[in-house]
């Protein structure tokens, strides 16, 4: 049965790179296809359709980082972006937060702590079903956590030292190919002021999430947090368990070394503890969400 073979671009400026390159695929059943230049490779990949692209950054004329540009903006040139329902996370009872947040959503939610690496989580529900969203459409009173707000866009690490690539969730019901509905990624093939908001509102929450994960790790290292369970009844009887979370052990937190207390009042950490112990209180609405989603 014969197949297709597949089809390699190879996009260099120098020729013994293209040759070397050449000679490591000769044994790979494919097509090779080369361009010397910017325009040439955006030629032949938008004739051709290559499967597999090899692109020199360092070009004269048009970079390597244009071509990637324009052949992302062919790629996600029909795509848009509706307003923000949130429907992916209607069955969530959890959502990450990062330290810049607890200020905030204290006043809405319990801030509690889950899992081997203690991620800070603001506790939305009580089942399986976030009470803070109806209809697809969040609350209009309460706060929306920036792991929501970024959706569709996610951050994508390379590997590299603080290299990242911005990354769109395309199976979201935000996105749509086409139409005059919603916002455009690109317009005559450059980013649009979205693309450059979304990408700094990502950089900003991941460098929030580096430091989150060193606060948390404090907490763990220093023996701080419990492990608690929490019932919910409903006047007909009903509970509701949440279960397996973390919280701050009071007597271990106020017992804390001298040094440890003024290095972490200092790097603002006494805080954050202070503002997650005052959202435990939050459980009580929780309790009233719960009951009055179950008389709906």
């Amino acid at each position: 049965m014969s197949t297709t073979p597949s089809r390699i671009l190879i996009v260099d400026d120098t020729p013994q790179n293209i040759d070397v390159l050449q000679a490591t695929l000769i044994e790979i059943d494919a097509d090779l296809l080369i361009a010397t230049n910017g325009a040439r490779a955006l030629d032949l990949a938008q004739r051709l359709q290559p499967d597999l692209i090899l692109l020199d950054v360092m070009m004269p004329g048009m970079d390597g980082h244009a071509v990637l540009q324009r052949l992302q903006a062919d790629v996600h040139a029909d795509l848009r972006i509706l307003p923000g329902r949130l429907e992916f996370a209607a069955g969530n009872n959890a959502i990450p937060l990062v330290l810049g947040e607890f200020s905030l959503a204290l006043h809405h939610f319990p801030i509690l702590f889950a899992g081997p690496t203690a991620v800070p989580m603001a506790a939305v529900g009580v089942s399986d079903q976030n009470l803070f969203i109806k209809d697809g459409l969040w609350e209009d009173e309460a706060y929306i956590p920036a792991y929501l707000r970024r959706h569709p866009f996610i951050f994508i690490d390379t590997g590299a030292d603080n290299d990242f690539l911005l990354g769109i969730d395309e199976e979201s019901a935000r996105v749509v190919k086409g139409g005059d509905e919603g916002q455009p990624l690109f317009v005559d093939g450059k980013a649009t002021d979205m693309v450059q908001q979304a990408l700094e509102f990502c950089g900003q929450y991941t460098r929030e999430h580096e430091q989150t994960q060193a606060f948390s790790k404090a907490l763990i290292d220093n023996g701080l947090l419990v492990e608690r369970n929490a019932t919910v009844r409903t006047p007909d009887g009903r509970e509701f368990n949440l279960n397996g979370f973390l919280v701050v052990d009071v007597e271990k937190f106020v017992a804390l070394p001298e040094a440890t207390v003024v290095e972490w009042h200092r790097s603002g950490w006494l805080a954050l503890i202070h503002q997650h112990l005052m959202s435990l209180g939050r459980f009580n609405d929780l309790t009233r969400r719960q009951v009055e989603r179950l008389a709906a």
